[in-house]
Protein backbone atom coordinates (compact mmCIF):
# COMPACT_ATOMS: atom_id res chain seq x y z
CA UNK A 1 0.00 0.00 0.00
CA UNK A 2 2.78 2.44 0.89
CA UNK A 3 4.61 1.54 -2.33
CA UNK A 4 1.45 2.37 -4.27
CA UNK A 5 1.19 5.71 -2.47
CA UNK A 6 4.83 6.44 -3.34
CA UNK A 7 4.19 5.56 -6.98
CA UNK A 8 1.14 7.85 -7.12
CA UNK A 9 3.11 10.65 -5.46
CA UNK A 10 5.91 10.20 -8.00
CA UNK A 11 3.46 10.31 -10.92
CA UNK A 12 1.74 13.38 -9.49
CA UNK A 13 5.08 15.12 -9.05
CA UNK A 14 5.97 14.39 -12.68
CA UNK A 15 2.61 15.78 -13.81
CA UNK A 16 1.37 12.45 -15.16
CA UNK A 17 -1.79 12.33 -13.01
CA UNK A 18 -4.20 14.80 -11.41
CA UNK A 19 -2.75 17.78 -13.23
CA UNK A 20 -5.27 20.59 -13.22
CA UNK A 21 -7.82 18.89 -10.96
CA UNK A 22 -7.22 21.34 -8.15
CA UNK A 23 -7.03 24.94 -9.36
CA UNK A 24 -3.67 26.53 -8.63
CA UNK A 25 -1.95 23.27 -7.73
CA UNK A 26 1.22 22.30 -9.52
CA UNK A 27 3.78 19.55 -9.05
CA UNK A 28 6.80 20.64 -7.04
CA UNK A 29 10.41 20.11 -7.94
CA UNK A 30 11.51 18.89 -4.52
CA UNK A 31 8.75 16.44 -3.62
CA UNK A 32 9.90 13.59 -1.43
CA UNK A 33 7.79 10.90 -3.07
CA UNK A 34 10.16 8.18 -1.82
CA UNK A 35 9.33 8.75 1.88
CA UNK A 36 6.48 6.17 1.93
CA UNK A 37 8.94 3.59 0.57
CA UNK A 38 11.44 4.35 3.33
CA UNK A 39 8.72 4.10 5.96
CA UNK A 40 7.46 0.82 4.46
CA UNK A 41 11.00 -0.58 4.68
CA UNK A 42 11.19 0.57 8.29
CA UNK A 43 7.94 -1.24 9.10
CA UNK A 44 9.11 -4.35 7.24
CA UNK A 45 12.42 -4.34 9.13
CA UNK A 46 10.79 -3.87 12.52
CA UNK A 47 8.19 -6.60 12.07
CA UNK A 48 10.73 -9.02 10.61
CA UNK A 49 12.85 -8.46 13.73
CA UNK A 50 9.81 -9.30 15.86
CA UNK A 51 9.12 -12.43 13.79
CA UNK A 52 12.72 -13.65 14.09
CA UNK A 53 12.66 -13.10 17.83
CA UNK A 54 9.40 -15.01 18.21
CA UNK A 55 10.66 -17.79 15.94
CA UNK A 56 13.85 -18.24 17.96
CA UNK A 57 12.08 -18.16 21.32
CA UNK A 58 9.40 -20.65 20.25
CA UNK A 59 12.02 -23.16 19.11
CA UNK A 60 11.93 -26.08 21.52
CA UNK A 61 15.74 -26.07 21.82
CA UNK A 62 16.08 -22.35 22.58
CA UNK A 63 16.51 -22.89 26.33
CA UNK A 64 18.70 -26.01 26.02
CA UNK A 65 21.22 -24.93 23.37
CA UNK A 66 23.53 -22.19 24.69
CA UNK A 67 24.23 -20.60 21.30
CA UNK A 68 20.52 -20.55 20.41
CA UNK A 69 19.72 -19.06 23.81
CA UNK A 70 22.31 -16.32 23.31
CA UNK A 71 20.84 -15.62 19.85
CA UNK A 72 17.34 -15.44 21.36
CA UNK A 73 18.39 -13.02 24.10
CA UNK A 74 20.36 -10.91 21.62
CA UNK A 75 17.51 -10.80 19.13
CA UNK A 76 15.03 -9.79 21.80
CA UNK A 77 17.41 -7.19 23.23
CA UNK A 78 18.23 -5.63 19.86
CA UNK A 79 14.51 -5.40 19.08
CA UNK A 80 13.09 -4.21 22.39
CA UNK A 81 15.75 -1.72 23.55
CA UNK A 82 15.74 0.42 20.36
CA UNK A 83 11.95 0.30 20.18
CA UNK A 84 11.50 1.48 23.76
CA UNK A 85 14.16 4.18 23.39
CA UNK A 86 12.51 5.47 20.19
CA UNK A 87 9.12 5.56 21.93
CA UNK A 88 10.63 7.48 24.85
CA UNK A 89 12.28 9.93 22.48
CA UNK A 90 9.02 10.38 20.54
CA UNK A 91 7.09 11.04 23.73
CA UNK A 92 9.59 13.71 24.85
CA UNK A 93 10.23 15.34 21.48
CA UNK A 94 8.68 18.63 22.56
CA UNK A 95 11.32 19.11 25.25
CA UNK A 96 14.09 18.44 22.73
CA UNK A 97 12.81 21.08 20.30
CA UNK A 98 11.69 23.67 22.86
CA UNK A 99 14.01 26.38 21.46
CA UNK A 100 13.16 25.80 17.80
CA UNK A 101 10.02 27.78 16.95
CA UNK A 102 9.53 26.19 13.52
CA UNK A 103 9.76 22.67 14.93
CA UNK A 104 7.49 23.57 17.86
CA UNK A 105 4.78 24.83 15.53
CA UNK A 106 5.10 21.74 13.32
CA UNK A 107 4.87 19.34 16.27
CA UNK A 108 2.03 21.33 17.84
CA UNK A 109 -0.38 19.84 15.31
CA UNK A 110 1.48 16.66 14.34
CA UNK A 111 2.92 15.15 17.53
CA UNK A 112 0.22 12.47 17.79
CA UNK A 113 0.77 11.43 14.18
CA UNK A 114 4.51 11.32 14.81
CA UNK A 115 4.11 9.15 17.91
CA UNK A 116 1.77 6.73 16.09
CA UNK A 117 4.22 6.44 13.18
CA UNK A 118 7.06 5.74 15.62
CA UNK A 119 4.96 3.07 17.33
CA UNK A 120 4.14 1.46 13.98
CA UNK A 121 7.59 1.63 12.42
CA UNK A 122 9.78 1.37 15.48
CA UNK A 123 11.97 4.37 14.66
CA UNK A 124 11.95 8.14 14.92
CA UNK A 125 14.04 8.85 11.84
CA UNK A 126 11.71 7.15 9.34
CA UNK A 127 8.66 8.69 11.03
CA UNK A 128 10.09 12.16 10.50
CA UNK A 129 10.56 11.48 6.79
Amino acid sequence: LLALIALLAFLFNKGAICTGLIPGSRPVDDARWWVPLVFALSIWDFYSDINVTIYIWTNENSTQDLILFIAAVGSASFTIVPYVSNLLFASTIKTVIRYNEAAKSWFQTRSIIFTVLVAMGGGCYSALG
